[in-house]
Protein backbone atom coordinates (compact mmCIF):
# COMPACT_ATOMS: atom_id res chain seq x y z
CA UNK A 1 0.00 0.00 0.00
CA UNK A 2 2.62 2.47 0.82
CA UNK A 3 4.27 1.71 -2.68
CA UNK A 4 0.86 2.42 -4.28
CA UNK A 5 0.59 5.85 -2.47
CA UNK A 6 3.90 6.84 -3.40
CA UNK A 7 3.64 6.07 -6.75
CA UNK A 8 0.17 8.22 -6.94
CA UNK A 9 2.28 10.96 -5.89
CA UNK A 10 3.47 12.55 -9.03
CA UNK A 11 0.08 11.58 -10.58
CA UNK A 12 -2.15 13.90 -8.03
CA UNK A 13 0.58 17.12 -8.56
CA UNK A 14 0.76 16.51 -12.41
CA UNK A 15 -3.24 16.81 -12.50
CA UNK A 16 -3.15 19.11 -10.08
CA UNK A 17 -1.04 21.09 -12.47
CA UNK A 18 -4.09 20.32 -15.27
CA UNK A 19 -6.50 21.55 -13.06
CA UNK A 20 -5.10 24.66 -12.67
CA UNK A 21 -4.41 24.29 -8.54
CA UNK A 22 -1.70 24.02 -6.45
CA UNK A 23 -0.23 20.70 -6.11
CA UNK A 24 -0.78 20.71 -2.18
CA UNK A 25 -4.54 20.56 -3.09
CA UNK A 26 -4.35 17.99 -6.12
CA UNK A 27 -2.50 15.89 -3.05
CA UNK A 28 -5.35 16.44 -0.50
CA UNK A 29 -7.90 15.57 -3.06
CA UNK A 30 -6.30 12.41 -3.96
CA UNK A 31 -6.42 11.85 -0.44
CA UNK A 32 -9.67 12.50 -0.04
CA UNK A 33 -10.74 10.48 -3.64
CA UNK A 34 -8.99 7.36 -2.10
CA UNK A 35 -10.52 7.55 1.20
CA UNK A 36 -13.83 7.44 0.00
CA UNK A 37 -12.99 4.91 -2.16
CA UNK A 38 -11.63 2.84 0.40
CA UNK A 39 -14.69 3.16 2.92
CA UNK A 40 -17.18 3.08 0.83
CA UNK A 41 -16.03 0.56 -2.55
CA UNK A 42 -13.56 -1.60 -3.80
CA UNK A 43 -12.14 -4.53 -2.81
CA UNK A 44 -8.90 -5.82 -0.34
CA UNK A 45 -5.80 -5.82 -2.56
CA UNK A 46 -7.78 -3.49 -5.24
CA UNK A 47 -5.19 -0.50 -6.49
CA UNK A 48 -7.22 3.22 -7.33
CA UNK A 49 -6.13 6.06 -8.79
CA UNK A 50 -8.56 8.12 -8.42
CA UNK A 51 -7.10 11.79 -9.36
CA UNK A 52 -7.15 10.96 -13.25
CA UNK A 53 -10.66 10.27 -13.37
CA UNK A 54 -11.59 13.53 -11.29
CA UNK A 55 -9.24 15.78 -13.73
CA UNK A 56 -11.28 16.76 -16.17
CA UNK A 57 -14.37 17.44 -13.30
CA UNK A 58 -11.55 19.32 -11.32
CA UNK A 59 -10.69 21.47 -14.59
CA UNK A 60 -14.11 22.42 -14.90
CA UNK A 61 -15.39 23.16 -11.41
CA UNK A 62 -12.16 25.17 -10.75
CA UNK A 63 -12.54 27.55 -13.92
CA UNK A 64 -16.31 28.02 -13.35
CA UNK A 65 -16.32 28.55 -9.43
CA UNK A 66 -13.09 28.92 -7.24
CA UNK A 67 -11.08 26.18 -5.25
CA UNK A 68 -13.48 26.50 -2.53
CA UNK A 69 -16.51 25.11 -4.97
CA UNK A 70 -13.86 22.08 -5.78
CA UNK A 71 -14.10 21.22 -1.73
Amino acid sequence: GLTVALALVPEAVAFAFVAGVEPMIGLYAAFLVGLVTAIFGGRPGMISGGTGAIAVVMVALVSEHCVQYLF
